[in-house]
C-alpha cells in the first residue's frame, strides 16, 4: 500500500495535502522501516488481550467450581435425608411402599 501512495504524485488521489494524509504517509514509512518494533506492538498488545482473557476464565472457573461444591453439598443431604426418611419409615405402617421398578420392556426400543 506505502508505494502506490508515495509514487503517485497525483494531487487529486492523494488530497490536497492535508497535514492528515501526510502524517499517515510519514506513519506508514515509519513502521515499514521499523517492522521489528511495530511487530514488539503487536505482541504486546496481543499479550495483554490473552492476559484478559485468562483473568476472566480464572474468574469464571472460580465461579463454576463454588457452585460446583455448593451442589454436592444439597446432594449430599439431601441422600442423608433420603435414608434417614427410610429408616423412619421401616417402623411404621402408615407409609406405604412403592412397587419395583418394572424389568420388561413394553414396546420396541428401536
Amino acid at each position: 500500500m506505502l508505494p502506490q501512495l508515495v509514487n503517485n504524485s497525483n494531487a487529486a488521489t492523494l488530497g490536497t495535502a492535508s497535514r492528515s494524509g501526510e502524517h499517515l504517509l510519514s506513519l506508514l514509512a515509519y513502521r515499514a522501516t521499523r517492522p521489528r518494533e511495530a511487530q514488539i506492538t503487536r505482541l504486546k498488545a496481543q499479550n495483554a488481550k490473552l492476559k484478559e482473557r485468562l483473568a476472566q476464565s480464572d474468574g469464571t472457573i472460580d465461579e463454576l467450581t463454588g457452585f460446583r461444591t455448593q451442589a454436592l453439598a444439597r446432594l449430599a443431604a439431601q441422600h442423608e435425608e433420603i435414608i434417614r426418611l427410610r429408616e423412619a419409615a421401616v417402623g411404621t405402617t402408615r407409609v406405604s411402599r412403592l412397587p419395583p421398578p418394572r424389568t420388561t420392556v413394553i414396546g420396541t426400543c428401536s
